[in-house]
Formats: C-alpha cells, sequence, structure tokens
C-alpha cells in the first residue's frame, strides 16, 4: 500500500471511531462473535473458518491488500536435545507434518498441502495474492508504524 497511503488508511480508520483493542487477533475474533464489535479488522481468515465450521456466525472477507505474516520455525540455540529439535524442525516442515497443520485448519507452508478450505491461501478464489512485510522492513521501520498508530489512536 505505500506509507502514504497506509497512513491516509489508517486516519479513515480514525474518522470512524473504531475501538482499538491490545487483544489476540484471536480475542478480537472472538469478541465479534459474541457481538462486543460488529466487524473485526485483521483477523487471521483460518480462525474464522475454523468457527465458523464450529458453527458460529462469522465469515471472513479479504480486504485489498491482503497482508500476511510470515511465520518462523528455529530450533534454540542452546537446546538440551539439538538432533530431536532438529528431527522435529525437519517433520513439521515435511509434507506429512503440514498435512497436521492443515488437518488442523491452520494454512501449511507446504507448495504440495493445500489449506483445508482452498481458498484460505492466495490465488484460490478469495484473493489474489498475499503482501507480506519484509523482516527487515519490520525491523527497521516496524517501531515507527506502531508509534504512528498509537499517536492516531491512543490520544
Amino acid at each position: 500500500m505505500g506509507a502514504e497511503a497506509g497512513k491516509t488508511y489508517l486516519q479513515k480508520l480514525k474518522a470512524q471511531n473504531i475501538a482499538k483493542t491490545t487483544a489476540s487477533n484471536r480475542q478480537v475474533l472472538d469478541l465479534t462473535i459474541a457481538g462486543e464489535y460488529p466487524l473485526a479488522l485483521q483477523i487471521f481468515n483460518h480462525h474464522a473458518f475454523i468457527s465458523k465450521s464450529a458453527g458460529a456466525p462469522v465469515d471472513w472477507q479479504p480486504h485489498e491488500p491482503v497482508t500476511a505474516t510470515i511465520q518462523t520455525i528455529a530450533a534454540g540455540k542452546n537446546s538440551a536435545h539439538p538432533h530431536a529439535a532438529m528431527l522435529l524442525l525437519d517433520f513439521a516442515m515435511s509434507e506429512r507434518g503440514q498435512k497436521v497443520f492443515q488437518q488442523s485448519n491452520y494454512l501449511p507452508s507446504h507448495p504440495k498441502v493445500p489449506a483445508k478450505q482452498v481458498d484460505l491461501k492466495p490465488g484460490n478464489g478469495r484473493f489474489k495474492r498475499a503482501y507480506y512485510i519484509n523482516p527487515d522492513a519490520q525491523y527497521d521501520k516496524g517501531n515507527d508504524w506502531v508509534d504512528y498508530f498509537n499517536n492516531i489512536f491512543v490520544k
């Protein structure tokens, strides 16, 4: 979206008197399902799918540009059992391990393992692509955006 368009977007959100919370994405969705909020912004689509599958009156709608988080996995530097940690990592990233994520309604990252609900991943109906924030940019500019957001919504 870019810095200027992003700031304009946040200014327009502020004008709508939206609620700001420090709750997790999952908690915000649960509060929305419970009727505390009329809608939730920036939730994880697979959480909405999990809740909807359990009968909750909820669905998700992508808002372009659709942002996505980069998930990481690593073994601890001083792991007590480094070889076991490496085996766990190998399994978690394998096709078989990613099917465990799939069956739990989470989004698998392995290219051969689709999401259980295929439109949760880009290119399968609801949105064309996901925009990932580069970790270097997040590290370099993340606090600037947090400060900007807080200056707008917390004051």
